[in-house]
This record gives C-alpha cells, structure tokens and sequence, in this order.
C-alpha cells in the first residue's frame, strides 16, 4: 500500500523562512505620518537630522466623539500658545502628571503618564479614559553616529516643530475613522522620534543635497521624496521636509 508522504525537509524550511521574514515585516512596519530633517555640520562631517512620527500600532485607545476632539483642539491651543512650554515641556520636569489645563479641571487632560527625562508618554484623558497616545523618545534611535549618542532631541528641534508633531500624533490617534480590529475597536498611538544619518564626506565634497537624499532614501523608501503622507484633521503639508543648513549651500 502506499503512504501519503509528508513535506520533505526542504518545503518546510522554505515555508518557515517566509513566514520568519512575514512575522518580521509584520513587526517593523510602521506608517510614517510625518517627516522632518535637517541638515548639521560638525567639524568635517555632515549629518541628516530627522524627526519622524509613525503610526505604533493598535492600542487599547477609547474612540472619541466630536465633543472629545474639540475639547482636544482647546487643550493643544494651550500648548502651542504658551511661550513657556519648551521642547521638552512634555517631559513634566520628569514627573508624571497634567500638562493642560492649568487651572485645576481634570475631565479633560492632556498627561505625561510616565515619570521620565528621556520618555515622553502624552495622552488625551477623558475622565478615566484614554482617548489618544502620543510617545516621545528623547533619545536618538539606534545606531547612532558618537556625536549625537548623549544629546536629546530638544537639543536639535524647536519646541514648535514639537508641539506640531505631538498635535499631529494626537490628532491622527484620536480620529474614529482609523479604528481597526472590531470588535475589539482598537485605535493606533503614535510615536515621536528622531535620528541622525551621517553622510559620505567624499559624496559631500560633489554635492552636499544630493548626498543628503541618498542617504534620506536608503533610509526611508525610494520615494519618500515624492510621498504624500496621510491627512491629519486637515493640518496641511503632507510631504517631507528638508531644512538645509548654511553649510549645505
């Protein structure tokens, strides 16, 4: 009689292979929502730096009604109008806690919910609800050129290229319309990030802005020169930004 055969040993190492390299896109894959970067100099080198905010996934985040938006919009205003709040105002002088309002009312809040120097996790508080995520990591991400391993991104943005990203990452979490995974009705966070890309000097020596995409494009995908990145609540440019320095003229 003859036997139905198994997969020989070579299928199954080409099925594991594929569904390795699926679980690990699967797991790197991050929406960019916004980008900006800027060019810096520091003694013969030349560097990209580049703050980026990513959609981080499904989270636990209640959907918010139209009231919740615009209690949000109040709450941002009082942010992005304050010539105190620094870049690193979200940090909270490392301590947990309110951001907005200042004035006592705790229904709507914006919280730093983690006591932290490097760690910023701001969300949208309803009463006990969360309503949107927005992380912030101070530190750069890895690898890292030495120069900038002990500096923060407050040292290399200004606070309102901040507020404006940490807006736009509260806004994009907050929008009902991106809910996924029903039942469970998960809405994404978002993320605030930055990182340094150290160019080629001898590529620099022939021309520095053509340098300066070839490493954003090795970086980020063929096109993201070209990318038309999601709208945000109707927040404007939608493409990426490259700010270049006087070194780079």
């Amino acid at each position: 009689k003859s036997k139905m055969g198994g997969p020989d040993r070579t299928s199954i190492s080409v099925v594991k292979t594929f569904l390795l390299i699926g679980l690990l896109q699967l797991g790197t894959a991050q929406e960019i929502l916004r980008l900006t970067c800027k060019t810096a100099k520091t003694g013969n080198d030349y560097f990209v730096l580049c703050l980026e905010l990513i959609d981080s996934g499904p989270q636990r985040i209640a959907q918010s009604n139209k009231n919740d938006i615009g209690e949000l919009g109040k709450l941002v205003k009082q942010i992005n109008d304050d010539p105190t709040f620094t870049a690193t105002g979200f940090l909270n002088n490392g301590n947990a806690g309110t951001l907005v309002p200042r004035n006592g009312q705790t229904n709507y809040r914006i919280d730093q919910q983690v006591a932290s120097n490097v760690l910023g996790n701001i969300q949208f508080q309803h009463n006990g609800e969360t309503k949107a995520s927005c992380q912030i990591q101070y530190r750069p991400q890895q690898p890292v050129p030495q120069v900038y391993a002990a500096t923060s991104l407050a040292d290399h943005f200004s606070a309102s290229q901040v507020k404006g990203m940490v807006q736009n990452g509260l806004d994009y979490s907050s929008d009902r319309h991106r809910v996924r995974q029903p039942p469970l009705n998960m809405v994404p966070g978002t993320e605030l990030r930055w990182r340094a890309l150290q160019l080629n000097r001898n590529a620099c020596k022939r021309d520095k802005r053509v340098e300066v995409k070839r490493a954003v494009r090795v970086q980020y995908g063929h096109n993201i020169l070209t990318m038309q990145f999601v709208d945000i609540r109707g927040s404007g440019h939608r493409q990426i930004k490259i700010i270049y320095d006087t070194s780079f003229v």
